[in-house]
């Protein structure tokens, strides 16, 4: 007798693979399917001439039998053969119930393949072909349940500044490339017992055997496009940023979330691939921390001003002063390595510096009203500011509505080494000096495109990069050489040389010395408080001297 689990498996492996419902299988076949074939004298039934779904021990008739051919609206055709038992006769009652056999068979088979193309469509990514998130859940799945899925490792890949090349090129160039770039991916995991799919957007998740790390890393790292354009073939080695780790008991999707943190680590470090490390995850949650409690404190007035003089190397007084912040909380005041980074890669920087400006002004506000002779404080602006077209606009309101002349501020440019838009930054710098508003760039001498920045930008103060200071102390005659040329120019220029970091007097004599202006460091300083800093103001602004 044909069995509910023959149909149902004989589906499963030829029409659906992995992709069916099993239970909604056994279930059809077994109110559907099976009670059809309970009398009749059945000894073979094959589909498609090739795989025998059911074949009676005893044999069956050659002769005669039922052999149906089936088209779809797709031109497939399906035939479905059923022979009687061997020395069994049908009766034309058997023979309409086995004809109804066949088509029933038929009818459930293209259900289910229905399902199978449904399913297919639902884990597959329209744009590239190549596995969606379901797919790769589906995927995971099933080595899970043959307890293969922690024998794998998985990475997390980021197609490395992909949005230039639709600007630079086009959408459409940039669909082929992110089309080749899925297609290899997939067929370069397959070739190593892996597999690949598409997150969205530029992002993928690859998935290969612990033992195959290495060439999974080359592949990965090796993949190159080619498009026509304008007749000519061009290549384009695809460069990517990936973080990859070991797949546990928790799942693939919680290695997809600990690879993207090491994707993440990478792209910070200008890696192409970083492994995953358990001290990347307590930062991220850190980090987390920082970016949820940011907007309250930001209300709650938590953030605070720290000033760190500026001292004229000439006459040992206090010629300025640098506006730090500092994230006072409960028991605790927070160093800002601890939010400033984070800050900065998601853009909240931004809402911090114009907290910080205003603060500045009303502290500046407050000593001219109590008649102390303020000094001009630079405040720190980072470059993500300068895609605010009204940024100048902006700065100049808030110096307005707290009465501030504008020979009081400074706006300091920060993390500007590695910023590639000169023309950006030059206009923000000339449109501050219409208003009289002085600019400095900080840790000049880092990056490769620091003397352009001195050619390009009319900004009043460059501050050299702290490492030069740490250097002398360390004797690095190389330093000292790059100290004293950099000085100079900086000064051929017309603009004001200040070092940070300073701590000793060997090193104030060597800068004075070789022409630096200003000195910022602990020798004279740490950074103190507004009230601190005020009674500073009062009592005397010259610093002795060990000279």
């Amino acid at each position: 007798m044909i069995t509910t689990v023959q149909f149902a498996d004989f589906y499963h492996n030829m029409t659906l693979e992995t992709y069916a419902d099993e239970n909604e299988m056994h279930e059809i076949f077994a109110k559907n399917i099976v009670p059809m074939t309970s009398g009749l004298s059945i000894g073979r039934l094959n589909i498609n001439d090739t795989v025998d779904l059911f074949l009676d021990p005893e044999g069956y008739e050659e002769e005669g039998g039922i052999h149906n051919r089936y088209v779809n609206p797709d031109r497939v055709v399906t035939g479905i053969h059923i022979w009687r038992k061997k020395g069994s006769v049908w009766t034309e009652e058997d023979k309409k119930a086995v004809q109804l056999l066949a088509e029933s068979l038929y009818i459930f088979g293209g259900r289910f393949m229905m399902l199978k193309m449904a399913r297919e469509a639902a884990m597959t990514d329209r744009p590239t072909g190549i596995p969606n998130v379901i797919g790769i859940k589906n995927f995971a799945e099933k080595r899970a349940s043959s307890g293969m899925l922690e024998q794998m490792c998985c990475f997390f890949i980021n197609l490395k500044n992909f949005k230039l090349v639709n600007r630079q090129f086009s959408t459409e160039i940039g669909d082929i490339i992110l089309k080749q770039f899925s297609e290899q991916l997939f067929a370069a995991m397959q070739s190593i017992d892996g597999y690949a799919g598409r997150l969205g957007g530029d992002n993928f998740v690859a998935l290969a055997e612990k033992s195959s790390l290495a060439r999974a890393c080359e592949k990965i790292t090796s993949i190159h496009a080619s498009v026509y354009i304008n007749g000519v073939k061009m290549d384009f080695p695809v460069k990517i940023r990936a973080g990859y780790s070991g797949i546990g008991k928790e799942g693939v999707m919680e290695a997809v979330n600990m690879s993207n943190i090491a994707m993440q680590y990478a792209r910070r470090r200008n890696q192409e691939l970083m492994a995953f490390e358990t001290y990347m995850l307590e930062n991220t949650m850190r980090e987390k921390k920082v970016s949820e409690s940011f907007s309250n404190a930001l209300k709650n007035k938590e953030f605070v001003a720290f000033y760190q003089p500026k001292v004229d190397s000439a006459t040992n007084t206090i010629c300025g002063a640098e506006a730090l912040v500092r994230w006072v909380q409960p028991g605790r005041v927070v160093p800002p390595m601890e939010f400033i980074p984070t800050l900065e890669r998601e853009g909240s920087i931004c809402l911090l510096d114009f907290y910080m400006l205003d603060l500045v002004c009303r502290h500046i506000r407050h000593w001219m009203d109590a008649g102390i002779e303020p000094v001009r404080v630079s405040v720190n602006f980072s470059k993500h500011h300068l895609q605010n077209e009204n940024l100048v606009a902006q700065i100049v309101e808030v110096l307005q509505k707290h009465r501030v002349p504008s020979k009081y501020i400074e706006i300091e440019l920060t993390e500007m080494s590695d910023y590639e838009d000169f023309s950006v930054m030059k206009n923000f710098v000339d449109a501050l000096k219409s208003y009289g508003i002085e600019s400095s760039i900080d840790d000049f001498g880092t990056g490769y495109s620091s003397l352009t920045l001195l050619r390009d930008l009319a900004v009043e103060t460059v501050k050299l990069d702290r490492s030069f200071v740490v250097n002398l102390q360390e004797g690095q005659e190389k330093d000292k050489v790059m100290i004293e040329s950099i000085a100079h120019l900086v000064k051929a220029f017309g603009m004001t040389v200040l070092v940070e970091g300073v701590e000793t007097w060997e090193q104030y004599r060597y800068l004075k010395e070789v022409g630096c202006n200003v000195i910022q460091g602990y020798l004279f300083d740490r950074p103190m408080n507004m009230q601190d800093f005020t009674d500073k103001l009062i009592s005397g602004r010259l610093y002795g001297s060990k000279e």
